[in-house]
């Protein structure tokens, strides 16, 4: 298979980002970050650092059956992941992995708190290798309930970009997740030509961006870049932020 120049570019900088992860996890760093827009591969090198953990691992005992799963928030996200995984580990939602319980408040809002037996009934206690998908969202207190109740030599990868939607509960805040040992990924892998542009845009925060007539394309970067942004037909217009 041929790849483009743009492609080589992709390849190349997961490789380095993939050397990063490892040291991170050589240090001592059991929980880190893959970021990035979508289409620059990071379920393409989540993968590449599973099977470096599991080889990692069988190194210290050939006969341990490397066990890993990904979760996200919601139930779509889940679907997406496990399709992106290509059903080569199980993926739940958030609150399954953990265990958690639906509560309604008087007022009607909907909480998920610990089951009574949450720490040692919860999947994630059977994972050495945990993908958390959609980082954005996880707020303070869900990577505490992870961390809690995860294995202390177990290891968290988590998958985002940092301009999608903040955690609610933690306001306008970026999610805490992005304080953690960190890869970027800049580079699109999957798409050329104007996507890549507005790709390119999205990563580095530039609001504006000539487009061509043709925008069906936006609708997978505007609603994973967390913007408000306007629609226009005419490639002289620029897409300019509300």
């Amino acid at each position: 298979m041929e790849y483009t120049l743009q492609q080589q570019q992709a390849i190349q900088e997961q490789d380095e980002a993939l050397k990063q992860l490892l040291q991170f996890y050589d240090e001592g760093h059991r929980e880190m970050v893959i970021a990035g827009v979508a289409g620059t591969g990071k379920t393409q090198l989540t993968l590449k650092v599973k099977d470096a953990l599991t080889y990692k691992i069988h190194q210290e005992d050939m006969f341990y059956s490397v066990k890993a799963g990904g979760a996200a928030t919601a139930h779509i996200a889940k679907n997406i992941l496990r399709e992106r995984v290509r059903n080569l580990f199980p993926c739940y939602t958030i609150a399954s992995l953990l265990n958690l319980t639906k509560h309604y408040s008087k007022t009607g809002e909907v909480s998920f708190k610990p089951s009574k037996l949450a720490w040692c009934t919860s999947p994630i206690t059977s994972l050495d290798i945990i993908i958390i998908d959609e980082a954005s969202q996880i707020s303070k207190s869900v990577r505490q309930m992870i961390n809690d109740y995860r294995r202390h030599d177990s290891v968290v990868i988590y998958l985002g970009d940092w301009h999608q939607t903040t955690p609610v509960e933690d306001g306008e805040q970026d999610s805490i997740v992005f304080t953690l040992p960190m890869v970027k990924l800049v580079t699109p892998f999957r798409y050329e030509g104007d996507i890549k542009v507005l790709a390119s845009a999205v990563a580095n925060k530039i609001d504006e961006v000539p487009l061509t007539n043709d925008l069906s394309f936006l609708r997978e970067f505007i609603l994973h870049s967390g913007k408000d942004y306007l629609f226009v037909k005419d490639e002289n217009v620029f897409l300019s932020k509300y």
